[in-house]
């Protein structure tokens, strides 16, 4: 809003503005003057209301009207001057000019005459640092707000304000907001000049271009070096030139010649190039020199014709661990061939590897290899390159058309199967778990054989038929099942194999059973047993006893056991006297008798009968008692010591058992020793039993027999014998049997490890004893060493062992470089007869080797000095050591190779060794590979490179001196 003060009336109010119309008051005649343009002052009654406009500016010191008109007052308006611009910036620099620009503000009572422009420069300031911007003078349009500021130095800061400045000084503006500090561009570096490119030294083979140039002037720039760009000939693309990204000005930015080599160039390629300076600051580099002539990489390397890619690469014959790859070739180019390299890759790997059996394939002719040491049941897919002694002559790797599979390995049989008699009518079959490899497992199955339609039969061989109740075997740890529906006194045999989900990967049979018979039908009970029939043979000692046989059955009589009983005492006990009593073969169903003996006088007995039989399990169950009888009182009746109770057997081993019983009553018995009897169930005989001949007290009532054979099954009797002999107890027979335990086959020997390779070990071991093992196999595993808590699994290649004779096998599909423990053991028809595991000592594969460095490459030769450059393939199991680099000095008698030192301290993954020393116009051979920290980790040596040294001017051959100087006169 304007402002107005009041003051006399003046005298000259000037001209008029407009007159108000009708009467107002004094507000309304301000702002009536407020809102016409040409209104500066005015003159108000305040008695009339009445309001005159006028256009001179009037102030304080205009000469007041005399006489004063009588309620008259002049009012004038205040001058406002204009606003400051605003949001002034400096935008757009140069090395010497920067634009500013500003958004103008209100003029208020300023009357435009122009825009004032000011600068100040770097960025420490005196209050009179400002000056006028050139460039910003003569800005009398209000409505141009910007202005180029020019002259100023490069690389430097600055800053800039703006005001209004109007006909009267009143209404300037104050001056802006200073802009924001911004810096005129640095003064770029010159471009570079002189631009040449030139091909190799001659003899140098490489592909690679010598590139020169003289820098331009430094100026503002603080180098970081100079970037060269290459392009290929007809080609719109630049590309970085590799070699060059390192080359830097002179030393306090001298303006010398640089240079660079420009590598990994194509061969036979025309080339430009171009270089600029890059600096600390982007702003200060320099422009793009102009671009070179063009050069020609010479005609080498990769431009020589490569041998042909192989195709028709197929895989036949395959087995679970081995096929034959072939290929066929057809042009071989410029390849001098140096051999084949045969690639595996398993199914959906991606890495491709050598393959066992197809290595050192060095004969052009022969274009196939059987690659063996696969897995079961796998895909693979192969690829074949032919290599070249001029390495970049190598084919590409033709590949298969499509991958072929292993064959899948069936589970192996199962082992130590073995068949018991259970019933009559049953046998009960077992087996150890088989090894599955590649088979689904589905369930068991189980046959059986009749060998004989019984016993005394004559010998028949039946087919082979599913074993009834061996039928529901559908989990694998399902290892044993009860064939039952058999006939009696039946011998049979049995076999098991595992079916698959698959077919093809079921196993085949197991070895059969030894013949097992099935328990027979036992002997009838003998009948009718009458004790004292013949009144005349009854004595003090003696008792008449017949009876009559019951049916036999399976039984093959060997006759009679007659069973004695004191009415007072609870045992039964072996008769003497009835050791010959047997059936009448001319009468079967006659009655049979014997005159039972040994007895004790005045004493009340009863007696029963037992038919034995060859097979014991056909033996007849006892008969029923007879009668009680007792015998007559003779002159000398002494009464015989009691029977001996609870005879019992324990502590089997392989060759003791340990005996105990309790004495019965002494009665007359005078006390001499206890007799100890033995024998094998499978005998009839008795003998006194070793280690039980010397017991004379008769409360010692133990013993530990020995001298036994293992794995036999024994039976046991004891008696007390007395001074008088009459007196002797009746033999204690023990009422069960008990076999000494199997002696197991002992260890294996010497187990260890005689060859080795990457990924195999051969392993050996002494045959041992076996003892009561009927051989099966010998079984091998094998588990990482490093790792205690590794999980022993068989041992690939080492799973038929079937001869005892042949203790020895190779462990393949083995990891490279790796340590590994192995233990065997003797596996025997029986479980309890197999050995312990003896375990080998740590033994290590070898480690793949790395691979020879190749596309050795000689540069930079000079007549003391040149570069060898390779390139590196893969380590594989090395542990980078060293560069191995030797020279082969051709003109000297040795012809040795010697080892370049120079060469050695580089790193694994350098490819270039600059050596030095060498003697001028000399022919040389070099070699390169890798050496590792283990020998045989070490690299082949790569391909031989011959190269020769200038001759230089040491070499040079110096004139013949003049010869035949004669003085004329």
């Amino acid at each position: 809003a304007a402002v107005y003060l009041e003051r006399t009336l003046v005298a000259d109010e000037g001209g008029g503005a407009g007159e108000a119309h009708g009467s107002m008051n004094l507000q309304e005649c301000l702002d009536f003057c407020s809102g016409t343009e040409i209104c500066r002052s005015l003159a108000y009654s305040a008695s009339s209301q009445s309001c005159y406009l006028k256009d001179k500016r009037i102030t304080l010191d205009d000469p007041a009207k005399v006489p004063q008109p009588l309620d008259f007052r002049t009012y004038f308006r205040v001058d406002q001057e204009a606003r400051a611009p605003e949001q002034v910036v400096a935008v757009q620099p140069t090395t010497t000019s920067v634009r500013v620009q500003w958004t103008a503000s209100e003029l208020n009572d300023c009357a435009f005459e122009r825009f004032h422009v000011q600068v100040r420069l770097g960025s420490v300031y005196e209050s009179g640092d400002w000056a006028d911007a050139d460039g910003c003078v003569d800005l009398t349009e209000k409505c141009d707000a910007s202005c180029e500021a020019v002259g100023l130095p490069p690389q430097t800061a600055v800053q800039f304000r703006v005001r209004v400045e109007c006909e009267t000084s009143t209404t300037n503006s104050s001056w802006s907001d200073l802009s924001a500090m911004t810096s005129t561009l640095p003064l770029p570096s010159g471009a570079p000049a002189g631009l040449t490119v030139a091909s190799p030294a001659d003899g140098d083979q490489s592909t690679s271009l010598m590139v020169s140039w003289t820098p331009g002037s430094a100026n503002d720039c603080v180098s970081r070096g100079f970037l060269v760009q290459q392009q290929i000939v007809g080609d719109p693309f630049w590309t970085e030139a590799v070699g060059c990204d390192s080359v830097q000005r002179g030393a306090d930015d001298e303006i010398t010649a640089v240079a660079c080599r420009a590598l990994l160039l194509t061969c036979n390629t025309g080339y430009i190039f171009r270089v600029m300076e890059q600096c600390e600051l982007s702003d200060a580099d320099s422009s793009w020199s102009e671009v070179s002539a063009e050069a020609w990489t010479l005609r080498t390397g990769t431009c020589l014709e490569t041998a042909a890619t192989p195709h028709n690469v197929f895989m036949l014959n395959v087995t679970a661990v081995s096929m034959r790859v072939s290929w066929e070739v057809v042009d071989p180019g410029d390849c001098i061939f140096k051999l084949w390299l045969v690639q595996i890759q398993s199914g959906d790997q991606a890495e491709w590897s050598a393959v066992h059996g197809c290595t050192d394939l060095m004969a052009q002719s022969v274009t196939e290899c059987v690659a063996s040491g696969l897995t079961s049941h796998t895909s693979y897919s192969f690829r074949v390159q032919a290599t070249c002694e001029n390495e970049l002559a190598n084919s590409e790797w033709g590949h298969s058309a499509m991958p072929a599979k292993t064959s899948a390995v069936s589970a192996e049989p199962p082992e130590l199967i073995s068949a018991s008699q259970q019933s009559v009518s049953s046998l009960l079959i077992m087996w150890t778990p088989a090894q599955l490899n590649d088979c689904d497992f589905a369930r068991y199955e189980v046959q059986q054989r009749s060998l004989a339609a019984d016993v005394e039969g004559s010998a028949s061989t039946a087919d082979w038929v599913a074993a009834s109740g061996c039928s529901e075997l559908s989990a694998a740890c399902s290892v044993e099942c009860a064939a039952d529906g058999l006939p009696a006194y039946t011998r049979f045999t049995f076999r098991v194999r595992v079916l698959c989900a698959v077919p093809a990967t079921s196993s085949s049979w197991s070895l059969a059973t030894t013949p097992v018979s099935t328990l027979p039908m036992r002997a009838g009970s003998p009948t009718n047993v009458t004790a004292g029939g013949e009144i005349s043979l009854l004595t003090d000692r003696t008792v008449p006893v017949s009876w009559t046989p019951g049916a036999a059955r399976h039984c093959a009589s060997v006759g009679f056991i007659v069973q004695k009983q004191r009415v007072s005492d609870a045992h039964w006990v072996a008769a003497a006297g009835c050791e010959s009593a047997e059936r009448d073969p001319n009468f079967l169903g006659g009655r049979v008798a014997c005159l039972v003996s040994e007895l004790s006088c005045g004493t009340r007995y009863r007696f029963r009968v037992v038919e034995r039989c060859v097979d014991s399990d056909a033996d007849s169950e006892p008969s029923a008692p007879s009668s009680d009888i007792e015998t007559l009182n003779g002159e000398d009746c002494g009464q015989m010591a009691g029977t001996p109770v609870s005879l019992s057997m324990a502590d089997a081993a392989t060759s003791s058992l340990h005996l105990s019983w309790s004495p019965g009553s002494a009665a007359d018995c005078i006390f001499s020793r206890w007799e100890v009897a033995v024998r094998p169930t499978s005998e009839v005989a008795w003998s006194p039993a070793m280690g039980c001949s010397n017991l004379t007290a008769r409360a010692e009532a133990v013993c530990q027999a020995s001298g036994l054979l293992s794995n036999t099954l024994y039976s046991f009797r004891v008696r007390e014998s007395c001074i008088n002999s009459i007196t002797n107890s009746d033999w204690a027979e023990s009422t069960a049997s008990l076999a000494t335990l199997v002696m197991a086959s002992d260890a294996p020997e010497n187990l260890g490890v005689d060859q080795a390779a990457t990924r195999s070990l051969r392993l050996q071991w002494q045959s041992p004893e076996l003892h009561d093992c009927t051989f099966l196999r010998y079984i091998v595993q094998v588990r990482v060493s490093s790792s205690a808590d590794a999980s022993w699994t068989a041992a690939s290649g080492c799973s038929d062992l079937r001869s005892v004779c042949n203790p020895s096998c190779t462990a393949s599909q083995l990891s490279t470089y790796t340590a590994y423990t192995f233990r065997v053991r003797v596996a025997c028809t029986s479980v309890e007869a197999a050995s312990v595991w003896t375990v080998s000592g740590a033994a290590m594969t070898l480690p793949e080797r790395a691979v020879a460095p190749r596309a050795l490459e000689v540069t930079g030769i000079t007549s003391e000095a040149a570069s060898v450059l390779w390139l590196n393939q893969s380590l594989n199991d090395c542990s980078f050591s060293a560069w191995e680099v030797e020279l082969r000095d051709l003109s000297s008698e040795s012809q040795e190779w010697t080892v370049e030192d120079s060469c050695s301290e580089l790193a694994a993954s350098s490819s270039e060794c600059e050596i030095h020393g060498l003697r001028c116009d000399t022919s040389y051979d070099i070699r390169t590979r890798i050496v590792c920290q283990d020998p045989l980790a070490n690299s082949e040596w790569s391909s031989i490179e011959s190269f020769s040294t200038l001759r230089g001017a040491e070499c040079l051959q110096r004139a013949t001196p003049p010869f035949g100087l004669v003085a004329l006169s």
